[in-house]
C-alpha cells in the first residue's frame, strides 16, 4: 500500500514583489506591522494544515493573539478587525470564510506549485482549475458537514452566527471608536491649554493631532505632553509662526513627525535674507 500523499507544508515560497502588491501595501497602510504579522500568522497556519482551514473566525483571532502575545496586541476585535479587511481584500476568501472555510486563490496558487507532484486530494474547497485560473463561485465544492440526527438542524430562518456577530462588532466598534475620539479630543484640549499658546498655535496643535488621528498614531498623554513641551521650547525660541508653518509643511508633505530642524534651518535662511519670523506678529503690523 502507497503512502499517503503529504496535505500539509513544510514551506512555502514568498515572492520578492510581495510588498508591490497593492492589496498588500493597502494591509499594511490600514494596520501597518500589524496586520502584516496578522496575516503572515494565517497562511503558516493554513499551510500547516494544507491549502485550507477549517475554524471559527473567534477562534482563529484568540490563536493570533496567542502567537503574537498580549504585550503587542490586547483586544481580539481588533485582530477580528484584520481578518475581515483581508477579506475585504480578497486576501481571504471571503464567502468562505463566513462558512469558517480559511483560504483563497493566492494561498492556492502557492499550494499548487510545491506540491506540483504531489496527488493530493483537491476536491474540496479548490478554487482554481486545471490552468491556475479561478473557477467561478457556483462550481465551487462546498462539503457540507453530516448533523448527527440527534443534534437538531439549524433552521434556514435563522440568520447566520457569523454575519450577526460581524455586524454587532463593527456597530460596538463605532460606538467605541466616538467615545475614544470624544475623550481623546477633551484630554488633548485640557493639555493645550495649560500652556500659554496663542490661540492660532492652539488651533494648528488641534489641527496636527487630527491630523495623526487620521494615521492611526493617536498621541497618548504622556507622548502628548512631551510633544506639546518640544513645540513650547520651539515657539519661545523662534516664534509661533514658525512653528505654525513648520506643522503645515509636515501635514501637507504627509510626514509621519515634525521635523525641527527644518525651523532652525528656516532660521539661518531668514538671518541670510534680513528678516525672522519673530519679526512678525502672525501676519499684521507693528
Amino acid at each position: 500500500m502507497g503512502r499517503r500523499p503529504k496535505k500539509e507544508l513544510d514551506y512555502f515560497p514568498k515572492s520578492v514583489n510581495y510588498y508591490d502588491d497593492f492589496k498588500i501595501m493597502d494591509l499594511l497602510s490600514e494596520f501597518g506591522p500589524l496586520g502584516q504579522t496578522v496575516y503572515d500568522i494565517i497562511l503558516t497556519t493554513v499551510y500547516r494544515e494544507g491549502y485550507y482551514l477549517e475554524v471559527s473566525i473567534d477562534k482563529l483571532a484568540r490563536k493570533i493573539m496567542r502567537i503574537i502575545g498580549n504585550r503587542w496586541v490586547r483586544d481580539i476585535d481588533l485582530v477580528l478587525q484584520v481578518i475581515d479587511y483581508c477579506a475585504e481584500l480578497d486576501l481571504i476568501r471571503k464567502d468562505l470564510l463566513e462558512q469558517n472555510i480559511i483560504t483563497s486563490v493566492g494561498i492556492q496558487r502557492r499550494y499548487s506549485e510545491v506540491t506540483a507532484r504531489n496527488k493530493v486530494d483537491k476536491s474540496k474547497y479548490w478554487l482554481l482549475n486545471e490552468e491556475s485560473n479561478p473557477v467561478i463561485p457556483a462550481t465551487i465544492n462546498i462539503t457540507k458537514t453530516t448533523i448527527p440526527a440527534t443534534e437538531k438542524p439549524i433552521s434556514v430562518t435563522e440568520t447566520p452566527i457569523n454575519v450577526a456577530r460581524s455586524t454587532q462588532r463593527k456597530e460596538k466598534e463605532k460606538k467605541e471608536e466616538k467615545k475614544k475620539e470624544k475623550r481623546s479630543k477633551s484630554i488633548s484640549a485640557d493639555l493645550i491649554k495649560e500652556r500659554s499658546f496663542g490661540p492660532d498655535l492652539e488651533n494648528k496643535i488641534l489641527d496636527w493631532i487630527s491630523y495623526k488621528d487620521e494615521k492611526k498614531e493617536s498621541y497618548k498623554p504622556t507622548g502628548l505632553k512631551s510633544l506639546l513641551t518640544v513645540i513650547q521650547r520651539n515657539a519661545e525660541e523662534c516664534g509661533e509662526l514658525a512653528v505654525i508653518k513648520l506643522i503645515d509643511e509636515c501635514m501637507a508633505n504627509n510626514w509621519k513627525g515634525i521635523i525641527w530642524d527644518r525651523i532652525k534651518k528656516s532660521q539661518k535662511d531668514e538671518l541670510k535674507s534680513g528678516w525672522r519670523f519673530t519679526d512678525l506678529d502672525m501676519g499684521e503690523e507693528e
